[in-house]
C-alpha cells in the first residue's frame, strides 16, 4: 500500500464527481444522482468452521472483519484499481498509542502491522492507495479504525465507479451509479452463498 495526502485525495474526488456531504463524514455525487447499491447489517455471529468469514482473533470483532473481506472480495472481482482507503473523520488509529491496544490483544498481528506500518512511515493523515492483491492491508486498516477507534472509513474506487462507507455502528454501504458495476456486484455477492450478516438491497426500497 501506497499513501497519497488528504488534499490530492479531495482533489481527485473532485474530479470523480463526488464530494463529502456538509459534515465531511460521507460521501455522495455532487450531482445528486441516485444510488444503487447495498447495506451490511451486523445482525448475526459467523461460524468458526468457515476460513472467509473467520474472526481475526482479536476482541469479539468477527462479523466486521467478515464484512471487510467480503468488501475485498468484491473490490478484486470488480477490478477498478487505484482503489483508495480514506479514514473521514479522525486520523489512523484516532491518534492513540498503540502499544496498549497490542499487548491486551485488542489488535491482532495482522492489524497491529498494518497499523505501525501507517504509525512509523508518518501517514496517519494520509489516504492510502491500494491495488490487486492487497485488499487484506486495507481491511486490517478498517476494521480496527471503525470498531476500536470508531471511526469512519471510505473506500472509493478510480474515476468514483463505486464507494464503499464503513461506519462505527457495524455497517457497511456499498454505492455507485453504474448499472454494470452495481449487477456485477451484486452477482458475485449472491455467489458466496450465507453470509454472517445481513445484507439489505436499496432497491427494495426504491
Amino acid at each position: 500500500m501506497r499513501f497519497i495526502y488528504e488534499d490530492d485525495f479531495r482533489n481527485k474526488l473532485a474530479a470523480f464527481g463526488m464530494e463529502p456531504d456538509g459534515e465531511g463524514r460521507e460521501l455522495r455525487y455532487r450531482d445528486g444522482s441516485a444510488t444503487l447499491g447495498f447495506d451490511f447489517t451486523n445482525l448475526a455471529v459467523p461460524t468458526a468452521d468457515d476460513s472467509l468469514y473467520e474472526s481475526s482473533g482479536a476482541g469479539e470483532r468477527g462479523v466486521e472483519q467478515a464484512m471487510a473481506r467480503v468488501i475485498f472480495k468484491l473490490v478484486e472481482g470488480l477490478n477498478r484499481f487505484p482503489v483508495y482507503v480514506f479514514a473521514s473523520d479522525d486520523e489512523w488509529g484516532g491518534g492513540e498509542e498503540l502499544a496498549p491496544f497490542v499487548a491486551t490483544g485488542r489488535l491482532s498481528k495482522r492489524e497491529a502491522a498494518a497499523m505501525a506500518g501507517v504509525v512509523e512511515g508518518k501517514h496517519r493523515m494520509d489516504v492510502g492507495v491500494i491495488g490487486p492483491g492487497e485488499g487484506e492491508t486495507a481491511a486490517a486498516l478498517i476494521v480496527p479504525q471503525t470498531t476500536l477507534f470508531q471511526g469512519t472509513c471510505h473506500v472509493v474506487a478510480e474515476g468514483g465507479a463505486y464507494w464503499v462507507t464503513f461506519s462505527p455502528d457495524e455497517e457497511v454501504s456499498f454505492n455507485t451509479r453504474g448499472q454494470a458495476v452495481y449487477d456485477a456486484a451484486r452477482a458475485a455477492l449472491l455467489a458466496m452463498g450465507p453470509l454472517p450478516f445481513e445484507v439489505v438491497w436499496v432497491e427494495d426500497f426504491l
